[in-house]
């Protein structure tokens, strides 16, 4: 007797009303930001299996390619949502208690990529949800590492229950994953360009590796910095962004400012550059940028705050940050050369 494998399709419904773009034309030639790009390839991949994907964020209607539906979600009713086999809200608790409220008997799981104690757009604090029935209302809590999670359930112990939170990594954009042509010629191109790269958001550590660059360069003066970076891709525009000045006005021998690309187009950077530096104060959840830059055989230099450890699972130079400053900047520097 032979065994077949059995699909299950499932209808998934995938909410965050602080998104405004997930259109093809948008997702293929501009940057993005992780919390989008992770919707986009999630609901793309979940789409490519077969199952029927609900996109809704605060954009116009439409579709993907990959048969992924997108609902604007001003025009949001509960008819929309009462057939799906599961909901998805993305960081907001408070939405998701609210259709928790609505559906009962729909599994309801909250998203969570971004820290407790950050003010997210006009979110607030999440922990001012998650210190209520708000986290006792979702049937499951996603976090995007181990890490975030510990964080979680020890900053909110009274109201998070172990057995309701998981664990799913974020993974890097399909792009870096295409095989090349050329593979073993790969690292001979990296080494003659002798490239180093910056390809996060500007807080993410710019200011710091720009201070150190010029010392860097004078260890290795055929060396130079490339910085594809901007606030654009969280919808910041240049006139409210305090970083336009320092990237528009650049003038820091050898470096030169390209802007945030797309994934298509960085993937194809990255595959002819020698090193990626993150040098960032923030404790990340995750860091989708230095999980990209291993993928594409890039020497990473990063530091050890928040998720980096176990998101680089050993294989970056890692610099521990500690209390930051002038010792931290030094042990970076040394580490970069």
């Amino acid at each position: 007797m032979r065994l077949q494998k059995v699909l299950l399709i499932m209808k998934l419904f995938i909410l965050d009303p602080y998104q405004t773009n997930a259109s093809d034309s948008y997702t293929e030639t501009k940057g993005m930001g992780g919390i989008i790009s992770s919707l986009v390839y999630f609901s793309d991949c979940l789409a490519n299996e077969g199952h029927q994907v609900t996109l809704s964020i605060l954009s116009e209607s439409g579709s993907r390619k990959s048969g992924v539906q997108i609902l604007n979600c001003i025009n949001l009713t509960v008819s929309d949502i009462s057939g799906a086999d599961a909901i998805i809200v993305n960081n907001n608790a408070n939405n998701a208690a609210k259709i928790k409220k609505l559906l009962p008997s729909t599994p309801v799981f909250l998203w969570v990529h971004i820290h407790h104690d950050v003010m997210f757009q006009d979110l607030g604090i999440l922990a001012h949800y998650l210190d209520t029935e708000h986290a006792r209302s979702v049937d499951g809590i996603v976090f995007v590492s181990e890490s975030q999670r510990r964080v979680f359930l020890e900053k909110f112990k009274d109201t998070i229950a172990a057995e309701r939170c998981h664990v799913i990594r974020n993974a890097c954009n399909p792009f870096i994953l295409r095989p090349q042509d050329d593979e073993a010629r790969l690292f001979d191109r990296k080494r003659a360009a002798l490239e180093v790269a910056y390809v996060s958001a500007p807080p993410r550590g710019l200011e710091t590796l720009l201070k150190l660059w010029p010392e860097i360069l004078a260890e290795c003066p055929t060396a130079k910095l490339t910085i594809y970076s901007g606030q654009s891709i969280y919808g910041i525009t240049e006139a409210n962004e305090r970083y336009n000045s320092l990237l528009s006005n650049l003038n820091v021998e050898g470096a030169e400012y390209r802007g945030p690309l797309s994934h298509a187009r960085l993937s194809e950077q990255l595959l002819n550059t020698a090193i990626v530096a993150y040098p960032t104060a923030i404790e990340e959840t995750s860091g989708i940028a230095p999980l990209e830059a291993l993928a594409a055989g890039c020497s990473l230099v990063c530091t050890d705050r928040g998720a980096l450890p176990e998101s680089t699972a050993g294989f970056a130079t890692m610099v521990p940050y500690g209390n930051g400053g002038d010792s931290f900047e030094e042990a970076f520097k040394r580490a970069a050369r």
